[in-house]
């Protein structure tokens, strides 16, 4: 997991203080030690989850220490410059869930033009588009993934999981010396 802006907190694990064994309290939330893997490989903050449960962490002044080492992917692809990255996956994943390139820009708060940008960035590198958009009218258009998208974003995430299998036992050891 990744430490949230300017939160930090001091999590306890369970047993002995009313917690069941295996578990850890954070930011206000009672998370099993299986559960913060889970987050942590989705690259997930305890924040962002207690957003997500309609608790804004700074509302009660907690803040969260819990610093953890968190692997990224970046794949670079030369000479056209463009990467396939968290940032980008998340776009397409994004696009994939909303079917809009508008309203997924926004729920990262990137601009669409941006959001437009990267996409075309990877039209580019790849000689094919990784969205497909239909143009608006009283249905409102949309956009999906094409195949092309769909291997990217599926091959993508089988490699970051890979790395974050491979690297596991050294992530942990990082993670201890914070």
């Amino acid at each position: 997991m990744r430490q949230g802006r300017g939160e930090s907190c001091a999590p306890t694990t369970g047993a002995g203080n009313g917690q069941a064994a295996g578990s850890v309290q954070c930011c206000g939330l009672l998370l099993c030690k299986h559960l913060l893997r889970v987050m942590r490989n989705a690259g997930q903050t305890v924040v962002d989850l207690r957003r997500r449960l309609g608790k804004d962490a700074r509302d009660d002044g907690f803040r969260h220490a819990a610093s953890m080492a968190r692997l990224s992917i970046r794949i670079d692809f030369e000479p056209s410059g463009s990467a396939l990255g968290p940032g980008m996956a998340e776009l397409l994943r994004r696009i994939s869930r909303v079917g809009s390139i508008r309203k997924a820009a926004a729920s990262m708060e990137m601009s669409y033009r941006k959001a437009w940008l990267l996409l075309q960035g990877m039209h580019k590198t790849f000689g094919a588009p990784v969205v497909a958009t239909e143009t608006g009218g009283r249905a409102g258009g949309g956009s999906q993934l094409t195949e092309l998208g769909n291997r990217l974003l599926k091959t993508y995430r089988a490699i970051e999981k890979c790395a974050s299998r491979a690297a596991d036992d050294e992530m942990q050891s990082l993670s201890a010396l914070v």
